[in-house]
């Protein structure tokens, strides 16, 4: 079977149409990789927790909304919080949080920032 090239796959026609899907992936997964972001800013060298929410890398949660994100990251500190220093605490996860994900603002997007900053196998995932 021959394999589709990837603007039949995604069904677009120009650049402005590539942009836009992509704006789109990185929208949907905003929360999430600001979560993912805040984690990583959190672990110190003693303590180490894995940074994603997805069972294996290159997968996405099935809830991709603010609030399930903040939640599930913030468990997964606590889980790990009776070994961590004091700065683990939820006040700091929240302004670390806030910093993220005010920066993937709508210029961040505009300027396919996310290429950057988010995480490529989530970013692709999020594509489909």
């Amino acid at each position: 079977m021959k394999q589709k090239n990837l603007c039949e796959k995604y069904a677009v026609t120009s650049e402005d149409e590539v942009k836009s899907r992509f704006i789109e992936a990185a929208e949907k997964i905003k929360y999430y990789q600001a979560v993912r972001h805040t984690m990583g800013k959190m672990r110190t060298g003693e303590i180490n927790f894995d940074t994603k929410l997805a069972i294996k890398s290159g997968s996405l949660p099935k809830r991709l909304d603010e609030e399930f994100c903040k939640k599930k990251a913030w468990n997964k500190i606590e889980k790990a919080k009776l070994l961590a220093p004091d700065s683990w605490s939820e006040n700091n996860f929240l302004k670390a949080y806030q910093n993220f994900i005010g920066s993937f603002d709508e210029d961040f997007m505009k300027n396919l920032n996310f290429l950057i900053y988010f995480q490529g196998k989530d970013f692709a995932f999020s594509l489909n």
